[in-house]
């Protein structure tokens, strides 16, 4: 008898306890489901704009393998490019593939002469990245941009430190590049021979040596030239 009062005294304990807290108790459960599905939904809709955003970026190569490599971009193609590039760049403009828009528009706005464009480009890239490798070659063409527009100082301050150390042979040469636009064929000379140095790895280019060549020259007529004659 005692036992079955026992157990009829829990039961109303616990229809008590339902009672005061069952609500709360399915409201937190209710509120723990919802939040699992609103996170579902959330990444699941950043996983699909990450596919979308992808597949976009890929048809954009391949449409400009259709243009020949090296050649300036023809005008009808720019013109697609430039408008599913800025498109790109809107709705992915937190991910890599927006940054990668950017490169293109500005690889678009300097072929078309518009160097101001190319310029904020490069540098929404520049602000927006993280990435050290795109960080570098966004730098590498945004010093260009600069130089273009008679900015060789800025350009230069663009390129004395490669982040990373693999880019250090085409910063090395830009610079070199930049001091010869100066009429500082020595710094030029000095530049040349660490990018000479830095590509000894990577297959240097023989317009550099070609670029180190020229200079030397240039020094060594330099150097003539400051010594006294037997005359003086």
């Amino acid at each position: 008898m005692a036992d079955h009062l026992s157990e009829e005294e829990q039961i109303e304990k616990l229809k008590r306890w339902w009672a005061e807290q069952g609500r709360g108790v399915i409201a937190a459960v209710l509120l723990v489901v919802g939040s699992w599905g609103g996170w579902s939904y959330y990444q699941n809709s950043v996983e699909n704009a990450a596919l979308a955003a992808s597949s976009e970026y890929q048809q954009l190569n391949e449409l400009l393998l259709t243009s020949a490599v090296g050649e300036p971009l023809e005008s009808e193609l720019a013109a697609q490019l430039q408008q599913r590039a800025t498109a790109l760049k809107a709705s992915a403009a937190n991910s890599q593939y927006g940054r990668y828009a950017a490169m293109l528009l500005a690889r678009i706005a300097v072929e078309s002469g518009n160097l101001a464009a190319a310029q904020s480009e490069l540098e929404w890239v520049l602000d927006a990245d993280s990435d050290p490798a795109l960080n570098a070659v966004a730098r590498l063409r945004l010093a260009r941009v600069l130089a273009a527009q008679q900015r060789v100082d800025e350009a230069l301050a663009l390129v004395q430190n490669p982040q990373p150390a693999t880019f250090a042979a085409a910063y090395a040469e830009l610079r070199g590049d930049l001091h010869r636009a100066q009429g500082n064929d020595s710094a030029a000379y000095t530049a040349y021979q660490a990018a000479l140095a830095a590509g000894v790895e990577q297959r240097a280019e023989p317009l550099l040596q070609l670029k180190l060549n020229a200079v030397a020259a240039a020094v060594v007529i330099d150097s003539a030239a400051d010594q006294p004659t037997a005359e003086q």
